[in-house]
């Protein structure tokens, strides 16, 4: 491992040093235009911008705003240099997050929770799946994420998946570790474009509470063979890493983190015959990493490794009578080794797998009934996800190594040596068992749209039929000990030892489900042109047969623009959610039987609660909704030539699902409700400087949003370590749900993003550099475990934080070092997250003290 970091930063360094001489040979380069955000422009001219076929620059997006319709005014759009510029490796998750109304927290987890702890372990580095993204102020999974229009959202769980750190406290029986808010991970290098819709979305998407992001994959080119190819590295090596203990001390004396990260993709589409292309593609990331075990454990290093591939097949023919068939194939494959740190021997295997196929049929069928130029959609897609956590063993047991007054008693439990001084140390063995969970999926759709009056209308049906299959093994945990003063046991007994014995366990029983559910969703819209005004109309309709509801969601949006550089839109919407399918599949999953045992612990187990199985659909409940008004002033500014765009955005949310039972007897009600303000200001602009030489293209992007989010219930289930403890906070205790409602707004009140991208050297080469600002505010952090009355129960202690202001500078740059072949650039690319290495807001934990700075990837690619 340390002999190919070197050997990569000494290449780096040489291309970095002699690329300024290369800079004569780069000019020869013919001019590139600058990829840009584009703002507001419609679905049908943005996909004309970037569909790659017959340019000679890539396929790449103008770098213009459509000022001229602005009915989209809640929608952004990433072109492939921007999405490359902002994400980090190949997650194209990661460069949606400096977005207005799209939120992502270090100092917070998936859940909304505080984040006690921003040092990073080796499992954050493991981690190679999409970022987790909210949008306007809804949960990570309450969005429509889509591969070219196609739903790629998983139905595993309708709470945020567990994550791996959750099991360090109380693993969840039922959960899937691993588990995310999608099906597909989509990687960097395979999008042309994605649109990120945060509010007045058009009636065609639905299924959410946030919004809609829609990815567009390369696509075969019918014109000419075309291909790229690319490869980075990183390492610890690459990487600045600080203390961030409040008292900048290491006192479990825990090892820096050391790993390795590669990122390999290669996409290839050629003609093979006059009316027919096709399309390949591979990505691949992998990391691995050395994880130190905890102190209890003798802090023994292991060996641990992930893997993230994604494999694309698509295309594309064209009939003789201008009909198009289009077809694609995309795979992803997802593993990751996880071994549990606090723990002697716990490891789990994390597997996803999602293929998702889909064919269209296209073909313009002229006038039809009252439209002109009209076209007709039709589309079947058939999808298959599997998630897999795999554990040899199904028992397991959180015995006390070392207790909070210091008696060791780790005297019977194998490999458990605790350090002296070391405060409350447990060591966990055994295992939960191993989990299967298989999603099987039809889709058809069909669209047909065309020109009425002054302006288009269209229309469309899509229909959904879901087949879930999910078991678990048989699995006991024993969760709390007494002392064993009399040093008995039963012969055999796993869950005793001379010193103490587990008087609480929980059980589940083995389980097998099979879940079906179907929906069904129509929608019509219609846009008009009257003099200065346009006016944009739509209706939803969408069916499920697990509420069994009929949702009608009006769309609607109205906008003035008397002049050029001037437009006001103004738009009142409705969207509904679709995540109660997960409801469908949590159905039937058994509940937790709980057995006691106490004084003796030869004595039998007594069982005193048994949950039941859960029931959630059938209950005459409404669908989660959000009312939505929004605002948008956009202005040619005569005196820079830029382009500002003002957006004020309000969401009412009813009928959210919400526990109103307890955590053993869940009721689920439509109690809930939420409300999300924001204010946004943008400013865009590209131009070609005359004044300084070598420089091509130059490009300014700009937001700052100001954001409130509350949220009161709407907690569907308690995850185990909320299961567990209820909260104490100022003197007072909470449950769950009531200190999820006194937190009140956890988004960053204030953010500002600036991205500056400029080209040189007629493309050889290119510098980009995006500055996210979050402004100070007050939350709170976790404080550890407290037992305020001796005789009660314990407690997770939380405490007011102020959180600092925050800026974090990337800088992406690219040099021409060759040229291969006919005209194909051989490109270094270097890209520096953190470039001033600042620590971020919040602190880290003494069992992962160390907080990565700045980092650097390095790598290369080459077009042909």
């Amino acid at each position: 491992m340390r002999h190919s970091s070197v050997r990569a930063l000494l290449f780096t360094s040489t291309m970095l040093v002699a690329a300024p001489f290369a800079a004569p040979f780069a000019m020869a380069q013919s001019a590139t235009d600058l990829d840009d955000i584009v703002v507001g422009v419609p679905t049908e001219e943005a996909e004309g911008q970037t569909s790659g076929e017959g340019t000679d620059d890539g396929g790449i997006a103008s770098n213009t705003i459509d000022e001229d319709d602005p009915a989209n005014s809640g929608t952004s759009t990433l072109g492939q240099d921007s999405i490359l510029l902002r994400g980090n490796g190949q997650d194209a998750n990661s460069a949606l997050v400096g977005l207005p109304n799209v939120h992502y927290r270090s100092d917070v987890n998936e859940d909304g929770e505080v984040n006690d702890d921003v040092g990073e372990g080796t499992d954050d580095v493991l981690d190679l799946q999409p970022q987790e993204i909210s949008i306007s102020g809804a949960r990570v999974n309450e969005n429509n994420i889509m591969i070219d229009g196609i739903g790629i959202n998983s139905v595993v769980t309708p709470a945020s998946p567990s994550t791996q750190g959750d099991e360090s406290v109380v693993p969840d029986l039922l959960g899937f570790y691993g588990g995310h808010s999608q099906t597909q991970y989509v990687p960097s290098s395979m999008v042309e474009q994605v649109e990120v819709m945060d509010s007045n979305v058009s009636a065609e998407y639905g299924g959410f509470l946030g919004g809609s992001v829609n990815y567009k994959l390369r696509k075969p080119d019918l014109e000419e063979a075309r291909g790229a190819l690319s490869y980075s590295f990183q390492s610890d090596d690459f990487a600045k890493y600080s203390l961030g203990t409040e008292d900048k001390e290491n006192p479990n004396n825990r090892a820096k983190p050391k790993w390795t990260k590669q990122n390999f993709s290669l996409d290839y589409s050629t003609p093979v015959s006059e009316n027919t292309a096709v399309m390949f593609g591979y990505s691949t990331q992998r990391a691995t990493a050395e994880k130190q075990r905890a102190p209890q454990f003798g802090s023994e290093v292991v060996d641990s490794k992930s893997r993230s591939d994604f494999y694309r097949f698509a295309l594309t023919h064209e009939l003789d009578n201008g009909d198009r068939l289009t077809g694609s194939l995309n795979y992803t494959d997802y593993d990751q080794d996880w071994n549990l740190e606090n723990t002697r021997d716990v490891k789990l295997d994390i597997q996803n797998q999602a293929l998702l196929g889909e064919v269209g049929y296209e073909r313009d069928i002229g006038n039809l009934w009252f439209m002109r130029n009209a076209t007709l959609d039709l589309g079947v897609n058939l999808q298959r996800n599997e998630i897999a956590n795999t554990q040899d063993e199904n028992q397991q047991f959180n015995w006390i190594g070392m207790d909070r007054n210091g008696n060791d008693l780790s005297a019977g439990i194998e490999g458990c040596d605790p350090v002296a001084g070391g405060g409350v140390q447990m060591c966990q063995t055994g295992g939960t068992g191993s989990k299967y969970f298989q999603d099987n999926r039809i889709g058809l759709d069909a669209k047909v749209s065309g020109e009425v009056g002054n302006g288009t209308f269209k229309s469309g049906i899509e229909l959904e039929y879901y087949d879930v299959n999910r078991r678990g093994e048989a699995v006991e945990y024993y969760t709390s000990t007494f002392a064993n003063t009399a040093g008995n046991c039963n012969p055999g007994d796993p869950s005793c030892t001379a010193e103490q014995y587990f008087w609480a366990r929980q059980t589940i029983d083995a389980y097998n489900l099979d879940v079906t559910a179907s929906k069904v969703g129509a929608y019509a819209e219609i846009d008009q042109t009257f003099g200065d005004f346009f006016l944009r109309g739509g209706l939803r309709m969408d069916y499920n047969d697990v509420l069994e509801n009929v949702d009608i969601a009006p769309r609607l949006s109205a906008t003035w623009a008397p002049s050029d550089g001037f437009s006001l839109t103004v738009g009142a919407n409705r969207y509904y959610d679709d995540n109660y399918l997960a409801y469908a599949v949590q159905d039937a999953l058994p509940r937790t039987r709980m057995g006691l045992r106490f004084g003796d612990p030869t004595l039998p187990w007594n069982e005193t609660f048994n949950g039941g199985e859960t029931s959630y659909s059938g209950r005459g409940l409404d669908t989660p909704y959000n009312d939505e008004l929004s605002v948008a002033l956009g202005i040619k500014d005569r005196f820079t030539n830029g382009f500002w765009r003002v957006r004020a955005l309000q969401r009412k949310g009813k009928d959210l699902f919400t526990n109103e039972g307890t955590s053993t007897s869940p009721t689920l009600t439509n109690g809930g409700e939420s409300d999300y303000k924001s204010l946004v200001l943008e400013y865009q602009k590209t131009w070609q400087p005359t004044n300084i030489p070598h420089l091509n293209n130059l490009g300014i992007y700009t937001s700052l949003t100001w954001s409130d989010s509350n949220r009161v219930g709407g907690t569907y289930f308690a995850t185990p370590s909320q299961e567990s403890r209820d909260v104490w906070y100022n003197g007072q205790a909470y449950n769950r749900s009531a200190w999820d409602e006194n937190l009140g707004n956890l988004d960053q009140p204030f953010r500002a993003t600036a991205e500056i991208r400029s080209q040189w050297f007629d493309g050889g080469m290119s510098l980009g550099l995006v500055a996210d600002f979050t402004d100070a505010y007050s939350g709170v952090l976790y404080d550890g475990v407290t037992r305020p009355d001796p005789n009660g129960p314990l407690y997770s202690e939380y405490k007011d934080h102020r959180f600092k202001k925050y800026v974090l500078f990337n800088l992406n740059a690219s040099f021409k070092v060759a040229e291969v072949g006919n005209g194909n650039d051989l490109m270094l690319d270097v890209q520096v997250n953190n470039l001033f290495d600042r620590m971020p807001s919040g602190t880290s934990s003494d069992t992962s003290p160390w907080v990565r700075g700045r980092t650097v990837w390095v790598g290369t690619n080459l077009t042909f």
